[in-house]
C-alpha cells in the first residue's frame, strides 16, 4: 500500500516534478490514441459494463456529476475568496487555463461522444452534454476542484480526492456522454496544469497556501 508519510519526505520540487512527467506521459498517450478515427474494444467493453449498472443509480450519478462542472467551480472559488487569497488564485489560474485547454483539445481532436456513435444502445443521460468527448471537461474540472481542497486539508487522505475524481468519471460513463479515453485525458490534462501552476506560482516563489 502507498505510504503517503514517506511520499511527503521526498523533496517538493522533486515529487512535483515526478508526478509531471507521469501525468504528461498519460495525456500524450491518451491523445494519441483519441486522434484514432474509430472505437477501441476495451473501451466499448468497460463503457457497457457501466453504462449498465442498476438505473435506481442514475440520480446519484446525475448529482455526482456536478461535482465537475463549473457551476462547482465557480461556487468554490466565492467560498475560497473568503479565505485565503493564495489559494482562490491558484484555483482560478488552474481552472481557467484548464477550461479552455480542454475547449481547444475538443476541437482539436474532434472525437464523438458514444451516444452518438452507438446509438440506440447508448443514450445520453446527461441531456446537457453537448460538444465533442475528448477530453472530459467535468472529469478536468474536478481534478482541479481535488487538488485544490487537498492541498487546503492536507489531513484528509489523498486517496478520497481521488474516488471523489473517479466517481465523477465513472457517472460520465454511466451517463453515456464519455468513454474511458475520455476520463483519462481529462484527468491528466488537469493534473498536469495543476502541478505546473503550483510550481509557478506557489513553490517557486516560495510561498505557503
Amino acid at each position: 500500500m502507498l505510504n503517503y508519510s514517506k511520499i511527503s519526505k521526498v523533496p517538493k520540487y522533486n515529487f512535483s516534478a515526478v508526478l509531471l512527467l507521469v501525468a504528461f506521459i498519460i495525456l500524450m498517450f491518451t491523445t494519441a490514441l483519441a486522434g484514432y478515427v474509430g472505437r477501441y474494444e476495451f473501451e466499448d467493453k468497460f463503457l457497457v459494463f457501466v453504462y449498465n449498472w442498476p438505473t435506481w443509480l442514475n440520480s446519484f450519478f446525475v448529482i455526482l456529476t456536478y461535482g465537475g462542472s463549473i457551476f462547482a467551480a465557480a461556487g468554490l472559488s466565492i467560498w475560497l475568496s473568503l479565505r485565503r487569497s493564495l489559494i482562490v488564485i491558484f484555483f482560478v489560474v488552474s481552472t481557467v487555463v484548464t477550461y479552455f485547454l480542454v475547449e481547444a483539445m475538443k476541437q482539436a481532436i474532434a472525437r464523438p461522444r458514444p451516444f452518438e456513435t452507438l446509438a440506440p444502445e447508448i443514450v445520453a443521460r446527461d441531456l446537457q452534454a453537448y460538444g465533442f468527448g475528448f477530453p472530459s471537461g467535468h472529469v478536468a474540472i474536478s481534478v482541479v476542484i481535488a487538488y485544490t481542497l487537498h492541498r487546503l486539508y492536507p489531513k484528509v487522505s489523498w486517496a478520497f480526492w481521488v474516488g471523489f475524481v473517479t466517481f465523477v468519471g465513472l457517472s460520465r460513463i454511466y451517463l453515456g456522454v464519455h468513454d474511458l479515453l475520455d476520463i483519462l485525458g481529462g484527468a491528466s490534462l488537469a493534473l498536469v496544469i495543476c502541478v505546473a501552476a503550483e510550481i509557478l506560482i506557489v513553490k517557486s516563489n516560495k510561498l505557503r497556501y
